[in-house]
C-alpha cells in the first residue's frame, strides 16, 4: 500500500490520534456543559472522565480554542453528589497553523484514493473541506460506497472538532454543537416522538443565527447552560440515493419525504456519483508503527488545515464566474453554494478550471433535483410512524 493511501487509512490515522492525544483533553472527551460551585462561586465547566477521575474543564478554555490541553493542576471540589477536579492550570497542546502546502496540494493529497468517478470525488473533497473551514449547510446524496464518510472521517480524526453522528434525539444533536462541523449520517431513522423536534432544531441551526438556544432551557439551578455558540458551525446531512429506499420498500422515509420544505430549503442538496475501489482498503499490520513514520506528514495536514481556517479570505483567488447560477427560489441555497465556490477558487489553478468546477457543482445540484422530480415525493406529516432500517454504505468504516 502506497504512502498516499496510508495517509488516509483509518487504522493509521486512529493510531496517530491515539498516540498523539493519549494524555491530552480534546473536544471528543468532553461531556455536556454544566455548572459547579468552586469556593461558592458558580463556574461553567465541561466534565471529562480522565484516569479514573472527573475533571471539570472551565468553559472559557473550550470557548477560547485552547483544546487540546494537558492538565497540570486541579483542585478537588465536592458538588451535590459528585466529586470534580476543577482544572486551574493547563498547557495548550494545539498544533500551530502553518502553510505547509497550497490548498490545491492539500485537497489532492487528502484521501488520495482510487475512485470510479474521480471528478465527483475531487469535488466532494472540496465541498467537505470547505465546510470544515467555513460555515455552510448541505445535504449530500450518493450511491453506497461513494466515500461520503471517508473525508469527514479523516477530518474528524485529524482535527478532533468534527462530529459524525446518527442522533436519535434532539438532545443528542445539541451536545455535538460544540464542534466546528457536525455530520448527520442517515438520520431519518428517528422515532416519531423526536422527528418534529429534530426538524425544529435543524431549522434553528441553519437560520444563520450565531447562537442556538437549547430545546430544554438550562439554568444554574439544574446545572446546565441554555445556549451554544454556532457562529462558525457547519452541518452536513448525508444519505444514500432514493432508489435504495424504494428498493427496500421504504421510499416514504426518505429525507425529502420525512422532512418539510422549510428544512430542505436551508440545506443545499448535492448528488455525487461513483464508488471507491474497495481493494485499496486492505487490513494493514502495525498501524502504530506506520503512524509513527508518517507523523510529520500527518501534522503537515493539520497545520495546513488550521492555516486555511485562519487565512481563507487572504488566500482567495480573484477568479470571476462566466455566468450566474440560480439555485433556489428563496436564495437560501445560494449562500452555501457561494461558500463552496470560494473553496473551489482556492483550489483552482486558473479561472477556466474554476468555472469548470463550479459548473460541475451546479450539475450536482441539478442531479439531486432531477432525482426527486422523477419520484413521487410527498411530504408526510411528522407525526407518522416509520419502521425499519435503510441500507448503509457497504464498505463500513472506510466509507
Amino acid at each position: 500500500m502506497n504512502k498516499d493511501v496510508l495517509l488516509g487509512h483509518y487504522d493509521v490515522l486512529s493510531a496517530f490520534n491515539e498516540e498523539y492525544y493519549k494524555d491530552l483533553i480534546t473536544k471528543n472527551n468532553l461531556g455536556e456543559e454544566t455548572i459547579i460551585k468552586v469556593n461558592e462561586e458558580q463556574k461553567f465547566v465541561y466534565p471529562v472522565k480522565y484516569k479514573g477521575k472527573i475533571y471539570a474543564i472551565p468553559s472559557k478554555v473550550v470557548e477560547d480554542g485552547k483544546l487540546p490541553i494537558k492538565i497540570q493542576k486541579a483542585i478537588k471540589v465536592g458538588y451535590r453528589t459528585s466529586v470534580y477536579h476543577y482544572v486551574t492550570e493547563y498547557a495548550s497542546a494545539r498544533i500551530k497553523d502553518q502553510k505547509t502546502m497550497t490548498y490545491r496540494q492539500l485537497i489532492n493529497n487528502l484521501a488520495k484514493f482510487e475512485h470510479s468517478e474521480p471528478d465527483d470525488f475531487l469535488l466532494y473533497k472540496i465541498v467537505a473541506t470547505t465546510l470544515y473551514l467555513r460555515k455552510g449547510f448541505v445535504r449530500i446524496v450518493s450511491p453506497a460506497a461513494f466515500g461520503k464518510n471517508s473525508i469527514v472521517g479523516i477530518l474528524k480524526t485529524l482535527m478532533t472538532d468534527v462530529a459524525i453522528a446518527n442522533p436519535k434525539s434532539t438532545a443528542a444533536l445539541e451536545h455535538k454543537l460544540i464542534n466546528k462541523m457536525v455530520v448527520l449520517d442517515e438520520m431519518t431513522n428517528l422515532e416519531k416522538t423526536h422527528r418534529s423536534s429534530m426538524q425544529d432544531a435543524l431549522l434553528m441551526i441553519a437560520d444563520g443565527s450565531p447562537s442556538y438556544e437549547k430545546s430544554t432551557r438550562g439554568s444554574a439551578k439544574i446545572g446546565t447552560k441554555d445556549e451554544y455558540d454556532i457562529s462558525k458551525l457547519s452541518v452536513q446531512i448525508q444519505y444514500n440515493i432514493y432508489q435504495y429506499y424504494i428498493d427496500a420498500g421504504q421510499g416514504d422515509k426518505y429525507f425529502d419525504n420525512v422532512f418539510q420544505y422549510a428544512l430542505k430549503s436551508r440545506f443545499l442538496p448535492l448528488y455525487f456519483d461513483g464508488v471507491l475501489d474497495s481493494q485499496q482498503f486492505v487490513n494493514i499490520s502495525k498501524p502504530k508503527a506506520i503512524a509513527g513514520e508518517l507523523t510529520e506528514d500527518i501534522k503537515k495536514f493539520i497545520r495546513a488545515l488550521k492555516y486555511y481556517q485562519a487565512n481563507f479570505e487572504k488566500e482567495d483567488n480573484d477568479f470571476k464566474l462566466f455566468k450566474e447560477y440560480k439555485i433556489s427560489r428563496e436564495g437560501r441555497h445560494e449562500k452555501t453554494f457561494h461558500v463552496i465556490c470560494q473553496g473551489i477558487r482556492l483550489y483552482a489553478k486558473d479561472e477556466i478550471e474554476y468555472n469548470k468546477l463550479v459548473e460541475r457543482l451546479y450539475a450536482c445540484n441539478l442531479k439531486y433535483v432531477n432525482m426527486m422530480n422523477k419520484s413521487d415525493v410527498t411530504e408526510v406529516p411528522l407525526d407518522v410512524e416509520y419502521k425499519g432500517k435503510v441500507k448503509q454504505d457497504s464498505l463500513g468504516s472506510y466509507m
